[in-house]
């Protein structure tokens, strides 16, 4: 049985909880707080698959966002009105923005994988999948994934990218293959 909890954070550093955050008999996995505190996105196994659905902060009034399934990747946009997310249904690849307010999805290219987004949300940082020849990390406006002109600012690329809050560190997981000196 997999659940999503909410503990509350008490003066003096202590815990109260843990709170279930859905009452459901269902597996529901990876909270994601949007931005704004007012929404939670999570995956959930409600209609036959892995799904995105999002709910008040109190798991209330749940909505299904996708029908996509096997979701793996949640990410939102820093206006919390998009989020980003990647499903790996029967072994395929495929990325999607959806509008929450809408369910309005798009589709993105196979190659781009989500990094994050600048504080101002302007910027998405994406990388080249490691197995095409421009692997690495790229800048490109957030309103556009498939902007072809965007530079280009490592020239490797790895894993569980992220962002500091002020864009001025882009942290990953570099993977090396092969035999690797011992430092």
């Amino acid at each position: 049985d997999i659940d999503i909890v909410r503990y509350t954070m008490q003066p003096g550093g202590k815990m109260s909880g843990p709170v279930r955050f859905a009452h459901t008999t269902v597996e529901e996995f990876t909270p994601r707080m949007s931005p704004d505190g007012k929404k939670v996105a999570f995956v959930a196994y409600r209609s036959g698959g892995y799904q995105l659905w999002m709910s008040d902060p109190e798991g209330n009034n749940p909505k299904r966002l996708s029908t996509e399934l096997d979701i793996e990747v949640i990410q939102w946009h820093p206006n919390s009105e998009s989020l980003y997310f990647t499903s790996r249904h029967e072994g395929v690849k495929r990325r999607f923005r959806v509008d929450v307010r809408t369910g309005v999805h798009t589709a993105y290219p196979e190659h781009l994988a989500y990094v994050g987004f600048s504080g101002d949300g302007k910027w998405a940082y994406v990388h080249h999948d490691i197995t095409t020849p421009t692997a690495g990390f790229y800048r490109v406006p957030a309103d556009d994934l498939t902007d072809r002109n965007m530079p280009r600012l490592t020239p490797e690329t790895g894993f569980h990218p992220t962002l500091d809050p002020v864009g001025e560190w882009l942290y990953f997981t570099k993977v090396r293959y092969g035999p690797t000196p011992l430092m």
